[in-house]
């Protein structure tokens, strides 16, 4: 279960939003009174604007009300802004860290027994996919992987990065971390791009679904279109809830150097499109960087539960 509620989390971003118009009024005021302006109807405004203020907030409350109480707001980490840094990170500490969660109750059947490794695309002088406010793909991609690392290893997870700051890897680097460490699970987050700057969309890539056993001639499925279809599965019930128009570009096969020879279940995804302006509002938003962490920990859980053995029929 995630940690907030699909509906819950909008409702939150809409009272962050009206938080912060109320700060800029707020703000607006205090200057007016300390440039000593003595207009009669800016006076009156002023003498106006914490009624306007306590209306404002009070409309949010009720709008709330039945469906966000008792559920805690997504904390963050001390010192962790809520947009991410617009100039390149070039240490680990100038990097976004991962929220401060509550551990879950592990699973006692996966503590320490799948390893799963993370890699945030780009990095570097490889940007990706970047707006004009400075929101770089790179930035996001780290930020939502530390953040997933988290979570996953609260649920008693191994879990490796391909890099933890801002520094480009060669995809072939990439999966061979994976493949030196026998991993179990392989994941490459990133953000699309589109064309078409009104789409906004989702979709997983996995590497060529099958492989060859050592101790056999015969292809044999590797799991990686399982675990593609179980994260997009996820990314869509999560997201749906915050734009429920959003397009389903479902699952394919796609040659991918940074999928590459990896010999475990691998997959690349898109989480959201930067390209699009609601889109990218919202990746600049720790509480929704969160929230997609936890969508992609949900469809890892989903392909896990998967694949156990069944136990037979009394």
């Amino acid at each position: 279960m995630s940690a907030i509620s699909h509906h819950d989390l909008r409702k939150l971003i809409l009272s962050e939003a009206v938080e912060r118009h109320l700060d800029l009024v707020a703000s607006a005021a205090r200057d007016s009174r300390e440039r000593g302006q003595q207009g009669q109807r800016r006076r009156g405004l002023l003498r106006r604007l914490p009624l306007l203020a306590c209306v404002a907030a009070a409309v949010v409350v009720i709008s709330l009300v039945g469906s966000v109480a008792g559920v805690p707001r997504i904390r963050e980490a001390a010192g962790t802004p809520n947009v991410l840094p617009l100039l390149p990170a070039t240490t680990a500490s100038d990097v976004l860290r991962p929220a401060v969660l509550p551990s879950p109750a592990l699973k006692p059947d996966l503590q320490g027994s799948l390893t799963v490794v993370l890699d945030a695309g780009h990095g570097g002088n490889s940007h990706g996919a970047e707006v004009s406010s400075g929101l770089m793909e790179k930035d996001i991609n780290l930020d939502v992987g530390l953040r997933l690392r988290t979570l996953l290893e609260a649920r008693g997870y191994e879990v490796l990065m391909t890099r933890q700051d801002d520094r480009d890897l060669p995809l072939e680097e990439r999966v061979a971390l994976a493949n030196d460490r026998g991993a179990d699970l392989f994941l490459s987050i990133h953000v699309n791009w589109m064309t078409q700057p009104d789409i906004r969309a989702i979709e997983t890539f996995f590497r060529t679904e099958t492989t060859t056993h050592p101790d056999s001639t015969q292809q044999q499925p590797n799991g990686s279109r399982q675990l593609a279809e179980a994260v997009q599965t996820e990314l869509l019930h999560y997201l749906r809830s915050l734009n429920p128009k959003i397009r389903d570009r479902g699952v394919k096969s796609a040659p991918f150097a940074v999928l590459g020879d990896a010999s475990m279940p691998a997959i690349l995804t898109e989480v959201s499109c930067l390209s699009n302006e609601d889109d990218a509002l919202l990746l600049g938003r720790a509480s929704y960087r969160q929230y997609l962490a936890e969508a992609l920990s949900a469809g890892i859980e989903r392909f896990v539960e998967s694949r156990k053995p069944r136990g037979r029929d009394a």
